[in-house]
């Protein structure tokens, strides 16, 4: 604008300040001071004092200009500097008319010159109350709440961690902290506001009960405890499908109408065990000592949402679901990656003696004599680790959610009586017998 207006007011003064005469087509400029030749009065200005420092002649002040008389200068057109001439230095150019020539200063002029104080015309073009020239979100979505600057929650990321303010739950995240997927740091989490599930204690091994290895070697010198937040998010995610996937089946009837067979009668601690086997059977082909179950889901796949096998109260046709177990095969040193954290210690059954005609477990680490006796072979499993979640209401563990065990399944039977001491035991209140 600045450029344009030099450029004509130099053509309009030129004949009054210099009387020009001569080949306007010889565009130069000696001393380079904005002014061409051919309109400079004074064109050998000193390199010092050009440019910025000569009138709108060419001339310095040292070569005659005249600071008094400010039709000279560029602040003669413009007086208040908002890139507008004033109307009687204009040439007729409407766009170049300035129609307010005394702006405040620092003040955002409209189209003709003039500043909101001096009544000029400003748009709003989102209709959000904040005027477009002071507006940073000039196109909010109709009916969204904004701030003073003109955005709305779903426009700003307050805290500058990648998520807008409309989908973060903690919008003012200190600078430079690592934040989840739902905009939190973990120290905006406060523990009592993480799901029970989160935080674990022991290894997930009863002391007094035989299930599997006491504790893997994997995890020697390792506590558990709470999660990270993201890791807290993922496992309540992964649980979440798990549950919805599980409850298609809540009693044994639904499961084996839909083709679960109990792989383990009710056993203390943990109900039974229901898994679909498919058409696979014990035949022939069948490696007891390097053994592989084609036709089922228990392989080398973690699947947090489907896991392997069922969990009921009893064998009863309306036993409830309690629980379920995820069942991987990796090798017998390594346990699956499973959940996010380290709080789900997988576990191994070394050799399990199952019957050949109903691949039904009736022994654990017997001998092969035991076995065969019951019509059974034993089948080596310490490639496959197991591990249970009891997220099932109301049968949860909430000091470990991962723990083999539940309290109130017990030798002679589920215990529904909530008054139960078991029922404390499980909540964590009344914990006493798991190892650490």
């Amino acid at each position: 604008m600045r450029a344009v207006a030099l450029a004509l007011a130099a053509l309009l003064l030129c004949g009054a300040l210099s009387g020009c005469a001569g080949n306007r087509s010889a565009f130069e400029d000696s001393d380079e001071d904005g002014i061409f030749d051919i309109d400079d009065m004074c064109p050998e200005t000193p390199a010092e004092e050009s440019p910025g420092l000569t009138n709108l002649s060419g001339c310095s002040l040292s070569q005659g200009a005249d600071w008094d008389e400010k039709s000279q200068w560029w602040i003669g057109l413009d007086p208040d500097g908002d890139g507008f001439t004033n109307g009687d230095h204009s040439g007729g150019v409407p766009s170049l008319r300035d129609m307010c020539p005394g702006t405040p200063s620092g003040e955002v002029v409209d189209s003709r010159g003039c500043s909101m104080s001096e009544g000029g015309t400003f748009s709003d073009s989102d209709g959000d109350g904040i005027l477009d020239i002071y507006d940073l979100c000039a196109e909010t979505p109709v009916d969204e709440v904004v701030d003073e600057s003109g955005c709305s929650a779903s426009e700003r990321d307050s805290d500058g961690d990648g998520l807008i303010d409309a989908e973060d739950s903690c919008p003012s995240t200190p600078a430079n902290e690592t934040v989840a997927s739902d905009g939190c740091a973990d120290s905006e989490v406060d523990m009592s506001m993480r799901p029970w599930w989160c935080h674990s204690t022991g290894t997930g091994h009863s002391e007094d009960q035989e299930h599997g290895d006491h504790l893997a070697p994997a995890y020697h010198g390792m506590t558990k405890g709470m999660l990270s937040w993201q890791d807290c998010l993922d496992v309540s995610e992964q649980f979440a499908a798990a549950i919805e996937w599980a409850m298609q089946w809540p009693t044994v009837a639904d499961a084996e109408a839909d083709g679960f067979h109990m792989a383990v009668d009710y056993v203390e601690g943990m109900g039974t065990h229901h898994v679909r086997l498919g058409d696979f059977t014990m035949d022939s082909d069948f490696d007891p000592l390097d053994p592989e179950f084609p036709d089922t889901r228990m392989d080398g796949d973690f699947d947090f949402g489907k896991p392997e096998f069922l969990m009921y109260a009893s064998s009863a046709q309306d036993a409830e679901l309690v629980g379920f177990a995820w069942y991987v095969r990796t090798d017998s040193e390594n346990p699956p990656a499973g959940f996010p954290g380290d709080n789900d210690w997988w576990h191994v059954h070394d050799v399990l003696c199952f019957t050949n005609s109903s691949f039904q477990v009736v022994g654990e680490n017997i001998s092969d004599e035991q076995c065969h006796s019951m019509d059974g072979n034993n089948v080596h499993l310490d490639d496959y680790w197991m591990t249970h979640a009891w997220i099932i209401e109301p049968w949860l563990t909430e000091f470990d959610v991962f723990t083999n065990h539940h309290p109130c399944l017990k030798q002679e039977g589920a215990e529904s009586d909530q008054e139960d001491s078991c029922w404390e035991e499980a909540s964590g209140t009344g914990h006493t017998g798991h190892g650490t």
